[in-house]
């Protein structure tokens, strides 16, 4: 169900442009040291978070993701940098991501 609710919230931003999924995976970050570098996609890609909230960086700018938020990128440069010293300690969170493009 939660696969057809994303995918049906994108072909209604798409409108008659068919959204076309291509792949889609689980990352799992279990404290604030797991991370992902900075890096781009030549696709679209949704990304819902679950867990604890962590900061996604989309080119350059913060955005807080929590429990359940979603992101929908189109080429952007985006990473989760590792907590900062100082930072609360982070408790797991896990990303799903949903990679499409639209058929025109």
């Amino acid at each position: 169900p939660l696969m057809s609710k994303l995918l049906e919230r994108l072909q209604l931003e798409h409108g008659h442009d068919e959204v076309v999924p291509m792949q889609c995976f689980w990352c799992l970050y279990e404290d604030g040291e797991d991370s992902c570098p900075s890096h781009s996609h030549d696709c679209r890609q949704l990304t819902m978070s679950f867990g604890d909230q962590r900061t996604l960086v989309v080119e350059g700018r913060p955005v807080p993701m929590r429990h359940g938020d979603v992101v929908v990128l189109d080429g952007e440069r985006h990473s989760l940098p590792p907590a900062r010293p100082g930072d609360p300690p982070c408790q797991p969170r896990v990303s799903l991501n949903l990679f499409f493009a639209t058929a025109s």
